[in-house]
């Protein structure tokens, strides 16, 4: 009976050893590089600009001359030194480089404005209209307005939306940077009673190195008759370390 149960303690104790039967271990942290925090960068929305635009213009018309600007820009700063990938436009992306102080210095001059120019709707609200005032603009405006240099731009993916209820959505903030992101998340809603006017709901948001964080909005806000917002976009501006985000972040 001794040898029995000798026996059996010896295949229990192989069994405890054996690679299909490992002693618990704690689960390792999935893998992911974090961005790091430790230089001056800005991350935000990268969209193109075209010629004559009022909102994202490529071009100017001061005093009568015509000047070449940037091909694209950071949320509202326009950004020069790369060479643009069209797949990063509308994409979320981090822009290394150096803010310069004086956009009218990074034009070029290519001659006189051409007779037929556009002309700006009446009454436009003032985030419809670029910074530097729309194509025809002036020289002080335009030197008093910043720029970025860029060295590189690389895509980063800051939220996703992961629900989508009858009344609600819910968006799911992703901080990929080696430091805390801190700052805070803006609920951008259009409506009212009469034109278009915005409305405005900030959430401070903290979210650690590699984490997440959910946060659900409303739909709409109703106050009744014809006062009623809707959901537009959601607008992050936090810092993680020296970089700077100021993303729209679209509700797709």
């Amino acid at each position: 009976m001794w040898r029995l149960c000798l026996l059996a303690a010896l295949l229990a104790s192989a069994c405890r050893r054996s690679p299909r039967n490992p002693p618990d271990q704690p689960m390792p942290s999935p893998a992911s590089p974090m961005l790091p925090t430790d230089s001056d960068a800005r991350v935000g929305r990268l969209y193109g600009n075209a010629a004559g635009d009022l909102r994202r213009p490529a071009d100017y018309c001061v005093d009568g001359q015509h000047y070449r600007g940037a091909p694209a820009r950071l949320q509202r700063v326009n950004v020069f030194g790369v060479t643009i990938d069209p797949a990063l436009l509308g994409r979320t992306v981090m822009v290394h480089g150096e803010v310069m102080p004086s956009l009218w210095d990074a034009l070029e001059a290519t001659g006189p404005c051409p007779p037929e120019t556009p002309e700006p709707m009446a009454q436009m609200r003032s985030d419809w209209v670029a910074d530097e005032g729309g194509y025809r603009t002036t020289r002080a405006k335009l030197a008093a307005l910043a720029y970025l240099r860029a060295t590189r731009i690389a895509p980063v993916e800051l939220h996703r939306m992961v629900g989508a209820g009858e009344r609600s959505l819910t968006v799911r903030l992703f901080n990929p940077f080696a430091g805390a992101l801190e700052g805070t998340l803006t609920l951008h809603y259009e409506g009212g009673p009469t034109k278009p006017m915005p409305r405005y709901d900030k959430r401070d948001v903290a979210i650690a190195p590699g984490g997440q964080l959910d946060v659900e909005a409303p739909r709409s806000i109703d106050e009744g008759g014809r006062r009623v917002w809707r959901l537009s976009t959601f607008e992050l501006s936090a810092r993680a370390g020296r970089v700077i985000i100021d993303a729209t972040l679209p509700l797709d």
